[in-house]
Formats: C-alpha cells, structure tokens, sequence
C-alpha cells in the first residue's frame, strides 16, 4: 500500500497596522496576523473573511485592488511601485493599511 501524505498549507505571519479611520473596521489600531499563502493579495482576501466590513477599502478590477484613496504599504514600500497585490510577503513584514487625507 503506498504511503498517505497529509499536505500542511503554507503559513505566514506577518505585523500589519491599521491607520486613518481603518483600525475603526478592524476593532484595532495593529495586530499580528497569521494567513495560508504569502502574497498581499491573499493576506487581504483572508482579511476580509475576518472583517467583512474591510471589503470597502478595495473594489474588484482584474482582482481586488485598493479603491482610490487607500494606500498600503509593505515594509515602508507602496505596493504600486512592488507587485501590487501580487506582493510576496514573508514572515515578520510589516504592513500598513491607511485612508489618503485631503482638504485645506
């Protein structure tokens, strides 16, 4: 009989902090998080599972993008000028979830 494998999907933790009224949605200002997957893409999607509410912060194109006025930054980098969503993350990045603040 050939040997039965029990495949453990990949886990990522990684420090992500909420500013500009989305630590409003979340309950929290910061949190570790830990999620199966290591893209931005799939933190975010399992993210939303947690906080439904969440889901305002981006709008559907070619996969879930930010809405205009959200910016996330991993390790202090935009995510524009990285992969966007595609980002690969890895244990320990920093992310950061803010609201763009205009007026005069």
């Amino acid at each position: 009989m050939g040997a039965c494998y029990l495949v453990i999907p990949e886990m990522t933790s990684v420090n992500i902090k909420f500013y500009m009224g989305i630590e409003s949605i979340t309950g929290s200002g910061h949190e570790t998080f830990s999620f199966q997957g290591n893209t931005l893409g799939e933190l975010v999607s399992q993210l939303i599972g947690r906080y439904p509410s969440l889901k305002t912060c981006f709008e559907e194109r070619d996969g879930l993008e930010p809405a205009p006025g959200i910016s996330i930054l991993v390790n202090s980098r935009e995510i524009m000028w990285l992969e966007k969503m595609a980002t690969r993350l890895s244990g320990g990045d920093e992310i950061v979830f803010l609201r763009f603040v205009s007026g005069g």
